[in-house]
């Protein structure tokens, strides 16, 4: 081992320091205390912290976040910091994909997920159609339903705004 163990409590990382520093498999930051020092911490990656003998549970949330953003940026369509507005709040792709509350981050490591984009022609039937049997089972409360009928509006404006070629 050429580098010393970590002395200090270990953290999660935030979903920004995920985010930014993706590319580096970092897991955990070990703050160091406040002396007047430049340097305040250090970031750990997994097989840093295996080296001196700390072993992190396997996260199959993480594990199947950071596959799909490999994924996107493997077909050169990763790209973290453009805005978004979804449900009224503007936030980074990246934001989307490291919310604990999105529904992708919802989902248990094994449940499939399907991915609608508004450049689909078929965008606002589909959703028209979900939220109507949504409305008719009562399978969602009408917030839900209101929220994603104003996406399907969204994304028709969005369509009209644009040729198909323009479209991403």
């Amino acid at each position: 081992m050429s580098e010393p163990a970590p002395k200090f409590p270990l953290r999660d990382l935030t979903p920004e320091e995920s985010l930014r520093y993706a590319r580096y498999a970092y897991v955990k930051y070990e703050e160091y205390p406040r002396d007047g020092s430049s340097v305040v911490g250090r970031f750990w990656t997994k097989e840093q912290l295996a080296d001196h003998g700390i072993v992190m549970k396997p996260d199959l949330k993480l594990d199947r976040l950071n596959r799909v953003v490999e994924d996107l940026r493997a077909a050169g369509a990763f790209k973290p910091f453009q805005r978004v507005t979804i449900h009224g709040a503007t936030m980074n792709k990246g934001q989307i994909l490291y919310d604990a509350t999105s529904c992708f981050n919802r989902a248990t490591a094994d449940e499939p997920l399907f991915v609608l984009r508004a450049k689909d022609p078929l965008f606002r039937k589909t959703i028209d159609h979900w939220a109507t049997m949504a409305e008719a089972t009562g399978a969602h409360d009408q917030k839900k339903i209101d929220s994603a009928r104003a996406e399907g509006e969204a994304g028709e404006r969005w369509r009209a705004e644009r040729t198909v070629s323009e479209q991403p």
